[in-house]
């Protein structure tokens, strides 16, 4: 009798046991069963949408698939155009220089405005006021009308027929619209130059003028 009850009782351990097991192995796992994704767990036997994958054209380290430059922008997202800073067409949204960057004339900005310094010459009945300048080399002078018919000789003397030998000629058409700008030029070789009013007889009623040009 004893040994009756003994077996029952151990085969009721046993089927416990067996029963405990089999409930083990069936216990699922939760997690992301998706081989491509980031997250991936192997050991997953239920998928619960929690897989997160890479931004396209990067692996799940964020680092380029491709990116044959070695710049660490991806090659799907390389662009071209101006990267000086310096230029007028400069773009910072570009990653490759193309060689296109254009920049400014010297002394002006891209705008087209004079960055040196500007002299300004009125012009009116046979004078110019300042008539005697010295500006540096680089500066700008802008003759301005005040009143008459007037131009800006700097080629032939129109009191003496001759040249006035400046370091380099200028010359400029006649205008009459009072406030308008007559001329205007940036010397950029030292020297002195002389100049005169070519209309009618206003460079032998004095209109003349002298520009001396510092180095």
């Amino acid at each position: 009798m004893k040994n009756n009850i003994y077996f029952f009782t151990l085969f009721t351990l046993l089927f416990i046991f067996n029963s405990c097991e089999k409930e083990d192995d069936n216990e699922s796992i939760q997690g992301c069963t998706d081989s491509l994704a980031c997250n991936y767990n192997e050991n997953a036997t239920d998928d619960d949408s929690s897989c997160n994958y890479p931004e396209p054209n990067y692996d799940c380290d964020g680092e380029c698939l491709n990116d044959s430059d070695g710049d660490g922008v991806c090659d799907e997202l390389e662009t071209e155009g101006c990267t000086d800073s310096n230029a007028c067409n400069y773009n910072p949204n570009v990653t490759n220089d193309d060689g296109s960057c254009n920049y400014p004339e010297t002394n002006y900005d891209c705008d087209g405005n004079f960055l040196g310094t500007t002299h300004i010459v009125f012009a009116g009945n046979f004078y110019y006021d300042p008539s005697n300048i010295t500006i540096n080399i680089g500066d700008q002078v802008v003759w301005t009308n005040e009143g008459g018919l007037h131009d800006v000789n700097g080629e032939i003397s129109s009191i003496t027929n001759t040249s006035f030998e400046n370091p380099e000629s200028f010359n400029s058409p006649s205008t009459s619209e009072i406030g308008a700008e007559i001329f205007s030029h940036i010397f950029t070789i030292p020297g002195v130059y002389n100049y005169d009013c070519s209309v009618g007889g206003h460079a032998q009623n004095g209109m003349v003028g002298t520009i001396t040009v510092l180095d």
